[in-house]
């Protein structure tokens, strides 16, 4: 009789215990941020990469790198060139987080170019 009382009890447990992983599910996977504008200065590609420095709020000199940029961004611009080295670009990127390839329970911050202005 004492089993039949514990049923409703594990079964509300364990729905409880579902939701609040698909909500923690949900929750990481929907952080994108909306587009953000930096100003900053070219500093070339490493393997796949573009990376830009830029003067952090302290006045520190520090890096940026975007793994991502849009098909437009990338036909307007020759990254290989090295005369845009230490050029000032006005960029807009997106982040977003996604799983580590290595490890799927860890996110990390992906930044994407989706505009790229010469100053």
């Amino acid at each position: 009789m004492k089993a039949i009382k514990l049923v409703p009890l594990f079964l509300l447990i364990f729905l409880i215990n579902s939701y609040t992983c698909a909500a923690q599910e949900e929750e990481a996977i929907e952080e994108i941020d909306e587009p953000t504008v930096l100003i900053a200065n070219f500093k070339g590609m490493d393997k796949n990469t573009f990376v830009f420095t830029y003067t952090d709020t302290d006045g520190e000199e520090s890096e940026m790198i975007f793994e991502k940029i849009t098909p437009e961004v990338k036909k307007a611009f020759n990254f290989n060139d090295a005369s845009i080295i230490g050029k000032k670009f006005k960029i807009t990127y997106t982040t977003k987080n996604v799983p580590e390839k290595d490890d799927e329970d860890m996110l990390v911050s992906m930044n994407t170019i989706i505009a790229l202005e010469k100053m």
